[in-house]
């Protein structure tokens, strides 16, 4: 069955858009600039398909001619491979580097170059929003994909199991992008006091760790999720009520997650102190005003919300 182009866009963007909407109103202390939101969404949406293209017959082109010996074509049946191993090898190589590495490579690049320098990047929950927004936007052009190549029932079911999947994968890189936004600018801060003379060591490191894990979280939950879709069987009704079982259960935890993380926001500059003083211990107030000439805030409204924040923390 052929679904009509916009019943297709209704069906992908209503669910998405809701959600961005639940995200941005859960932004409690300072809301994020629609042009951005949009922007995020509008890009991660148009590169979809072209980043698609570029793993699917690419790259996973290129994984299939690394194992074009284990199988062989027959007229009746299609591609015949020889045995289960070298089945399953190329598949999750497909599903890691063909699919959810290039995938989600992109995805934190467009969040990079849209938000690493952004003035509104100033709160915690700030990367979650924006990484939502991209992942939100990659899931409408990837559901209008699949409208086009499958039918309308395997749609809904491709569908219901793939959005909070999608959702889930943008939470965990905000997550992790968001600490390493705070680490990175608390890195160079040290650096700055250090050269200024008001500390002595260097007790902070670039966080490379956090950086590698806000992209390969994401992608081995991505290379998980696609594995085990392309090798659902949609004729099972067991392994159907198990795979939709745990796509509801991500769901719930992933609006719980949202819900939690917007109730545990914090200005970055909180962030950042907590991270410095973590290793130097209690320092004034004014060793972090420069860091809201960065943010676009004034120091004294900074400061006195980290005070806030840290005297509700204790």
């Amino acid at each position: 069955m052929r679904i009509p182009p916009l019943t297709i866009a209704l069906i992908s963007l209503i669910p998405s858009i809701g959600i961005c909407i639940f995200v941005y109103f859960k932004d409690k202390k300072e809301k994020e600039p629609l042009w951005l939101l949009a922007s995020l969404f509008a890009v991660s949406a148009a590169l979809y398909v072209p980043v698609y293209y570029l793993g699917n017959k690419l790259i996973n082109g290129f994984i299939g001619v690394l194992f074009k010996g284990s199988r062989y074509f027959d007229a009746r049946q299609g591609v015949v491979w020889r045995d289960a191993v070298s089945q399953n090898v190329h598949n999750a190589l497909c599903a890691v580097i063909g699919v959810a590495l290039i995938e989600e490579l992109t995805r934190w690049l467009i969040l990079y170059f849209f938000t690493n320098r952004s003035r509104h990047f100033n709160c915690t929950f700030d990367g979650v929003v924006y990484s939502i927004m991209v992942s939100m936007g990659a899931l409408v052009a990837r559901n209008v994909r699949f409208a086009f190549e499958t039918t309308w029932d395997q749609f809904l079911l491709r569908f219901a199991h793939s959005f909070p999947w999608y959702l889930l994968f943008g939470i965990v890189m905000g997550v992790f992008y968001s600490y390493w936004h705070a680490s990175k600018r608390a890195n160079r801060r040290e650096n700055e006091l250090i050269s200024e003379g008001k500390l002595k060591k260097d007790k902070l490191r670039y966080p490379a760790g956090k950086l590698i894990l806000s992209i390969a979280v994401p992608v081995i939950l991505h290379a998980v999720y696609t594995f085990v879709a392309e090798q659902l069987d949609f004729s099972s009704r067991t392994l159907n009520i198990v795979f939709y079982a745990i796509a509801a259960a991500m769901m719930i935890v992933s609006v719980l997650l949202v819900v939690l993380l917007s109730r545990r926001d914090t200005t970055e500059r909180a962030a950042i102190e907590r991270i410095i003083e973590k290793e130097h211990g209690d320092l004034p107030d004014e060793y972090y005003e420069p860091l809201e000439e960065d943010s676009g805030e004034s120091a004294d409204s900074g400061a006195e919300n980290a005070e806030k924040e840290k005297n509700g923390d204790e």
